[in-house]
């Protein structure tokens, strides 16, 4: 099941049982595109034919994206930095930004641009 191969590769962290669950998918999207010409030959209505392979071509679009999510995502340690970051930017920039401001009261959006 085509299915059961995506999940397998999504969700494993083993090298070799994700690249044999992804040969497996490409190998279901392969009969399923095999299939569509089966059906054109049979003299499906082309309209019918068309919605197959915009479904087909979405199917593994959407199956690239989460592919390139599950290969390149941000590890978590630099997402975890990245937040606390942001977080500590604020703490510690604070008196500097008020010192800005005491300099010149007159203008009160220094600070923010």
């Amino acid at each position: 099941c085509i299915l059961l191969d995506l999940s397998v590769y999504l969700s494993n962290r083993k090298v070799d049982e994700r690249s044999q669950a992804l040969y497996a998918a490409y190998l279901h999207f392969c009969d399923l595109s095999n299939h569509t010409e089966i059906l054109r030959q049979c003299s499906v209505p082309p309209p019918l034919l068309a919605r197959l392979n915009a479904d087909q071509a979405q199917l593994y679009s959407a199956f690239e994206a989460l592919r390139v999510i599950r290969d390149y995502r941000t590890p978590s340690t630099i997402r975890g930095f990245v937040q606390m970051s942001l977080v500590l930017t604020g703490l510690f920039m604070a008196p500097y930004w008020a010192y800005i401001q005491s300099k010149d009261p007159d203008k009160r959006w220094t600070v923010y641009f």
